[in-house]
């Protein structure tokens, strides 16, 4: 979460500063206006929470997308146009983990996560039960840093 942090720290600072080369231009992102979802293994690409939070933020308004590294690294930006103007915002790495989020004023809600599905879990014991991992189905297309 902190290298999350930290490329959104660089890309808003980048998106919303008037000059970055100098203080008095730069905006910084405050770590109380930043919220991540856990991260997600290519192996849960397909989980039902990660799915619902990127098909409700396709329609915001398209800040920004990042192809680095001949792929391993990717980023995209989505701003809601409402009087929130939240940001949806996607990291990859090494195309294999993905963290989503949003950037919003500390006191406002999260409504984009609002009544997301539940996730699958598997009972290991009386106790003990684990999430179970969602990969996209081979017809399913991926959502994420399309450009689009």
């Amino acid at each position: 979460m902190e290298l999350a942090f930290r490329h959104l720290q660089g890309f808003f600072s980048l998106i919303t500063s008037v000059d970055p080369t100098t203080t008095e231009g730069t905006r910084l992102l405050q770590s109380q206006q930043f919220y991540a979802e856990r991260p997600y293994s290519y192996r849960d690409w397909g989980n039902v929470r990660l799915l619902e939070i990127v098909r409700r933020a396709q329609s915001w308004t398209k800040l920004g997308f990042v192809t680095a590294a001949k792929g391993f690294f990717r980023a995209e930006f989505r701003r809601d146009e409402s009087e929130t103007g939240q940001w949806f915002w996607a990291l990859e790495w090494n195309k294999s983990t993905r963290v989503i989020g949003l950037l919003s004023k500390s006191d406002e809600p999260l409504r984009l996560l609002d009544d997301l599905p539940e996730v699958a879990w598997k009972q290991i014991s009386p106790n003990e039960r684990m999430r179970v991992e969602s990969p996209l189905a081979n017809d399913q297309v991926d959502q994420l840093f399309r450009g689009e």
